[in-house]
């Protein structure tokens, strides 16, 4: 008898369901299946995915839903895939704008030779020559990793060298955004994480995205408010810094020219430890000049007098030109934006700006 068709239907290979689904925790099957459903389930082999889409769904011009993604937030997406590509059996190609040099969708597909395995057991690849001592075992399809050395494995090849360990530089950036805001100074996390939340607050994003942000990302938070005298601003510069983070932009034009004219060029492993140096030699430079501008606007706020009432009339102007580029917001963004200006972290930037003006008020050695 035939079998009847089953309509809308995805095709999930065999080895998915027999092999991995007792292996993987629900997280990682879950990501899986949502691959399996965006490339065969289409049709396609591999297709362009965002974490936010695997999280939330992908949602259609008109308003309709595609799919609703994995019920899963975007961080444990995150977890999940990247678990996945250590065990080899998903593959990642990290897309990026030949334009603008941003962050694009990342391309993904599933390595069904990775399926072969056994739980606890070393791996076996067929057709593969036993690996010397000491060395790692490339799955079917890879080319095996040897000091000095390729061979090929006769298989097809995959974009990443499936069950392979990443280069060291590879696994830096996709682990450092997981990383504590603190950790890249020792023994004061708590005052890097708050140093880092006002300087964002600072520029103009809001308290609550810029925490989010520095807990989460605090490595992509320090890297935006570098390209951020570069970028080509159309709304307010807290706006661009939320955006910027969040999607994870790369360097704007002219950035990279500025930097290596600076001497901040990387240069092997030797530059990550003098990149910490600076981020560390930056900080205490941040910390120092606060407290100064913190004790001079106190001392404008006690004195009074004309000079407070120009600082007034400063800060009103700079919130009416922000409202003039927060019309293309929407209206609880819009007011966010606004509310800023009563901060006292917002006001200590504004006083800030006012004094190198040219405002004409006795602050010295602020810069």
């Amino acid at each position: 008898m035939a079998r009847a068709l089953i309509p809308n239907s995805t095709q999930i290979p065999d080895v998915i369901l027999d092999h991995w689904m007792a292996e993987l925790s629900g997280a990682e099957f879950k990501v899986l299946l949502y691959v399996a459903r965006r490339t065969y389930g289409f049709g396609k082999e591999s297709d362009n995915i965002s974490l936010n889409q695997m999280a939330a769904g992908i949602r259609r011009r008109d308003g309709t839903w595609l799919d609703h993604g994995t019920g899963l937030s975007r961080s444990g997406v995150k977890a999940a895939c990247n678990s996945l590509i250590q065990r080899g059996i998903l593959v990642r190609v990290n897309n990026r704008s030949e334009e603008s040099r941003e962050c694009e969708e990342s391309t993904y597909r599933l390595n069904l030779f990775a399926a072969s395995t056994e739980v606890g057991q070393k791996k076996a690849y067929v057709g593969h020559k036993e690996a010397q001592v000491g060395q790692e075992k490339a799955y079917v399809g890879q080319k095996e990793a040897h000091v000095g050395q390729e061979n090929a494995a006769g298989g097809p090849e995959s974009d990443r060298e499936v069950g392979q360990k990443l280069a060291p530089q590879e696994t830096v950036q996709e682990t450092d955004q997981e990383t504590a805001a603190g950790e890249g100074m020792p023994g004061k996390p708590a005052e890097a994480a708050a140093a880092l939340i006002e300087e964002l607050v600072g520029h103009g994003v809001g308290r609550a995205a810029a925490t989010h942000f520095a807990h989460e990302k605090p490595d992509t938070c320090r890297r935006c408010l570098e390209y951020l005298p570069y970028a080509k601003l159309k709304s307010t510069k807290g706006a661009w810094l939320a955006n910027a983070i969040r999607d994870e932009y790369g360097p704007p034009p002219g950035y990279e020219e500025a930097k290596a004219k600076h001497g901040r060029k990387r240069d092997g492993a030797g530059s990550e430890l003098a990149q910490m140096a600076l981020h560390k030699h930056e900080h205490a430079i941040r910390a120092e000049k606060t407290a100064r501008l913190t004790a001079a606007y106190r001392q404008l706020e006690e004195t009074g007098g004309e000079a407070l009432q120009a600082f007034n009339e400063y800060v009103e102007q700079e919130r009416a030109t922000t409202d003039r580029f927060a019309v293309c917001l929407t209206d609880s963004r819009r007011a966010e934006v606004l509310a800023a200006f009563d901060q006292p972290e917002h006001r200590l930037q504004l006083f800030e700006d006012w004094t190198s003006a040219g405002s004409g008020y006795p602050l010295q050695r602020i810069a």
